[in-house]
């Protein structure tokens, strides 16, 4: 019709797919935001041995490894070990070397592995080579004054002592250990000849531990609590030599 103006209804704008959804009467309510984990401050043994930002410990490691003309990167052995031991002033093959092993946890004789090597240093808090020299007499200073801490660092020396490729120890790599730890006891020079005579060229797991347990407690090593080692079975080789020397297990 002439005259009447013509209204045109304006389209609502299409919803935002993103827009949060508004209830008549009801405030919007915004999207949460994604907050980023907190870091722990606490260093992983993952973190220490990253490869972008290696410790001082694991560069000596790397050091000593390139002493040696092979390509192997992972294990500290030969020339390399050599060096390392006379840098904590540790000779070889000393009650001071087998603490050393121990604390390590190596298993491979003649070698230390990278991951050993990192994961003790970790553990042991070591961040220096100095640091290490003075843990290390730490360490031997705790063995000699405990019965307990030497026959547990006795007894994980098996296998390193043992050899890689042996399923047992040899009596001849057995008595070198022997006079190593136990050459000013009274009752190891009673022993020795016996084994000579008795033990048929190997030595087991389990022997090798009852000499440990007969000999440290046989001459006045502490005793109390845990460090009590009680043997219901002794193998038979002690079993006769205990009888035949009137000794009591």
């Amino acid at each position: 019709m002439l005259g009447r103006k013509m209204v045109t209804k304006a389209t609502p704008p299409p919803k935002s797919a993103t827009s949060p959804r508004r209830d008549r009467g009801k405030p919007v309510t915004p999207s949460p935001q994604t907050r980023a984990s907190p870091v722990s401050p606490k260093l992983g043994a993952t973190q220490f041995h990253s490869k972008g930002a290696r410790s001082e410990m694991e560069l000596h490691f790397d050091r000593y490894c390139s002493l040696e003309k092979s390509s192997q990167t992972d294990s500290l052995t030969g020339r390399g070990l050599t060096q390392f031991l006379s840098e904590i002033a540790v000779s070889p093959f000393s009650f001071e070397y087998y603490v050393v092993l121990w604390k390590l946890s190596a298993t491979q004789n003649g070698c230390i592995l990278r991951l050993e090597w990192v994961m003790a240093m970790y553990t042991h808090g070591v961040e220096f080579l100095s640091q290490l020299k003075i843990k290390t007499a730490e360490w031997v200073k705790e063995v000699r004054g405990s019965g307990g801490r030497f026959l547990l660092m006795y007894n994980f020396l098996y296998d390193y002592i043992r050899g890689e490729d042996d399923r047992c120890m040899s009596l001849q790599n057995a008595t070198t250990a022997w006079d190593l730890f136990f050459e000013k006891k009274d009752l190891y020079v009673q022993w020795k000849p016996w084994a000579a005579d008795h033990v048929h060229s190997e030595v087991s797991r389990d022997l090798w531990r009852q000499v440990g347990v007969l000999i440290t407690l046989n001459t006045g090593a502490t005793k109390s609590g845990s460090e009590a080692i009680m043997t219901a079975t002794l193998p038979t080789v002690i079993t006769d030599f205990l009888e035949r020397n009137n000794k009591t297990p």
